[in-house]
């Protein structure tokens, strides 16, 4: 699920969708999200993705997201750079593995992560697998976090993260990132 292209912008909102899909039992399900019908178990979105999949770029993508399961939600693109700011604001959402302010194999100037509520498994202000990211800004209001990290994951490098926490239920905080390089931290 890709919501960028080479435009000037990208702006992605996920309030009232529908949504048909097909498990590997050929069992059909649909969730409208108008309706009280809990998603959690029916139907997952495996990745979602702010920026573009391989080529391009993508100038700034917004996503936000009020409910639903999803198993990866990227920021940024798949491989394909972001140029200006991403911002994510999430609210009452299942996240099975993790939300990334950047992208998965790509780069990012400025990201901003924003957790209302829900329950992740983790949390990185940066990218993924490679990609610098010049600055990362994750602000933890409320929800259950298992382990928050303000720089990337496993790749690329983090120049500022800034991790503001207001509340919430958070097991592991790190100002950095995973296994990369971050030259400045902040936790506040």
């Amino acid at each position: 699920f890709f919501t960028g292209n080479s435009y000037e912008h990208s702006d992605f909102k996920v309030l009232d969708f529908s949504i048909v899909g097909i498990d590997s039992n050929g069992n059909e399900y649909s969730f409208d999200s108008n309706e009280e019908t809990d998603i959690n178990g029916s139907l997952i979105i495996g990745e979602l993705f702010g920026g573009n999949n391989l080529g391009g770029t993508t100038i700034t993508p917004r996503i936000t997201l009020n409910k639903g399961t999803y198993n990866n939600i990227y920021g940024g693109g798949n491989q394909a750079e972001t140029t200006s700011d991403i911002t994510l604001n999430i609210k009452n959402i299942y996240v099975n593995e993790s939300i990334y302010g950047g992208g998965n194999q790509a780069g990012a100037n400025t990201t901003k992560v924003e957790i209302q509520d829900g329950t992740v498994q983790k949390l990185f202000g940066g990218s993924n697998t490679s990609g610098n990211v010049n600055e990362t800004n994750v602000i933890l209001n409320d929800g259950k976090i298992t382990e928050v990290y303000g720089g990337n994951n496993e790749g690329g490098n983090t120049v500022n993260s800034n991790v503001t926490i207001y509340g919430g239920d958070l097991d592991n905080v790190y100002g950095g990132g995973n296994n990369v390089f971050a030259q400045t931290t902040n936790v506040y």
